[in-house]
């Protein structure tokens, strides 16, 4: 080789070298300076995340978070059997009755209240109107008669509140207020007897339905009707709580409010009851969608889904990367879908000597029904601000668990199956889901499946 031609190419290296020193000595003092600001953004990212109050304050009007409509007639499908399981009970009465001139005649009727109808009443705030028909039979010892059977009919009408209740194991349940009715004094039983010798059954009828009526009422305890556990997250310590209730006579419609423990959410407006509903819908389900943020938040701090990644998004217990989620958005879209955004932020304190950087995305999809049934979304990511602008790749995120699991929250909050009725599940057909008032609401029409159903 010419040495002439070798010092050129050895000034060359000696240039790559050291530009590639600069280069290195310039990203590490990068790093230095960059990798504090990181940390601090990070710090005050969780500062502003939700905490779960450990014990409400007494007294406390919580904001209402999820809801629940159903409309009278699917009330009266899927508590036929908690509210003939009471009735029945009353119906079993051992009494003597007195007859006058000294004479009591002896009585145990048995029986059930069959063809049951629920309705709103004016009668007071939150009352319904129970009526049926009365089908068993009764026991008599009548003076001079001997003992004899026959059959009990008759009617009876009971008028009472609901109520929204603290459920035993959380969420709320919504009862039958039973020991009301006689305060109230808008109920009425009346019973026909079979044939009977003489005017015997002229003479106990009206006695017996004061007697049973007055069983009926007095000493019961309110009647479970149905209960709603709101979703299953699994974050421990949360709570959801009945806030409020809300019934129209005119639409026939019972609204139930719960709220939750989440700090974050106390001082959120309520949502907007839903107390319409259309001709074909006897059911709807909404929830406050900055609920899902404050969830995501709370599972990522209980370890039910992943705070840290690698640098492309994959879940990663000691990865650089670290998570938030910063908002959901949902605009208003074609009839039976609803487009929606999940606003996140990435920390990235850099593994080894990579460098440290931030950024913002945003994660696209939809709520949609297909074949009446709700799926959730995300089809999507961009990076929408860097510290680095080019470092982050969208594709790498729109995967991941965190933005994943806010479609399992979604699911969860308006999922039929969160009500809990006596001896068996509810099927639902979903059929419309729109943005209501600040909430998003799921509308179908619902029918008890029994238990033992296929």
């Amino acid at each position: 080789m010419n040495p002439t031609t070798a010092r050129p190419n050895r000034t060359l290296l000696n240039l790559l070298v050291g530009s590639g020193l600069l280069l290195a000595l310039g990203l590490a003092s990068g790093c230095s300076a960059t990798c504090p600001q990181v940390q601090q953004s990070y710090a005050q990212a969780l500062a502003k995340e939700s905490a779960l109050e450990e014990k409400s304050p007494e007294g406390k009007e919580r904001p209402v978070q999820f809801g629940l409509t159903l409309r009278a007639d699917l009330l009266n499908n899927i508590a036929n059997t908690a509210i003939q399981g009471a009735l029945k009970t009353g119906l079993n009465a051992v009494s003597d009755i007195d007859v006058g001139a000294g004479q009591t005649v002896g009585v145990k009727t048995s029986g059930d209240v069959v063809n049951l109808n629920i309705q709103p009443s004016d009668a007071c705030e939150h009352c319904f109107r129970i009526s049926g028909k009365l089908d068993g039979a009764v026991g008599l010892d009548i003076p001079f008669v001997g003992n004899k059977r026959t059959k009990l009919g008759g009617n009876l009408s009971v008028v009472a509140p609901v109520l929204l209740a603290q459920g035993k194991d959380g969420g709320g349940v919504l009862q039958f207020d039973i020991a009301s009715a006689a305060k109230i004094g808008k109920s009425s039983l009346s019973t026909t007897l079979g044939d009977l010798p003489g005017s015997w059954s002229r003479v106990l009828q009206s006695k017996l339905s004061t007697v049973l009526l007055n069983k009926l009422l007095e000493g019961q305890k309110p009647i479970d009707l149905f209960s709603f556990e709101g979703p299953s997250l699994g974050i421990p310590g949360m709570e959801i709580l009945p806030a409020r209730l809300v019934t129209d006579a005119k639409t026939g419609t019972i609204y139930a409010g719960f709220s939750t423990n989440i700090s974050g959410l106390q001082n959120e407006k309520n949502i907007a009851p839903v107390t319409q509903l259309n001709s074909d819908q006897n059911l709807a389900l909404s929830f406050n969608p900055n609920m899902i943020v404050h969830a995501i938040s709370l599972m990522m701090k209980s370890d039910i889904i992943p705070r840290q990644y690698s640098s492309d998004g994959k879940a990663q217990r000691d990865g650089s990367a670290h998570a938030t989620v910063n908002a959901v958005r949902f605009t208003q879209g074609e009839d039976g879908e609803l487009p929606m955004h999940v606003d996140f932020s990435v920390f990235d304190f850099g593994a080894g000597q990579s460098m440290c950087y931030q950024f913002a995305g945003s994660a696209g999809g939809k709520i949609a029904l297909k074949s009446n049934r709700l799926q959730v979304s995300l089809t999507d990511a961009d990076i929408t601000d860097s510290s680095i602008p080019g470092f982050a790749t969208a594709m790498n995120w729109g995967k991941a668990s965190f933005l994943q699991s806010s479609k399992t929250v979604i699911n969860k909050s308006l999922d039929p199956q969160n009500i809990e009725i006596p001896g068996g599940k509810l099927g639902f057909r979903g059929l419309s889901v729109n943005l209501e008032g600040g909430a998003v609401v799921l509308r179908g029409d619902s029918s008890p499946i029994n238990a033992g159903a296929n």
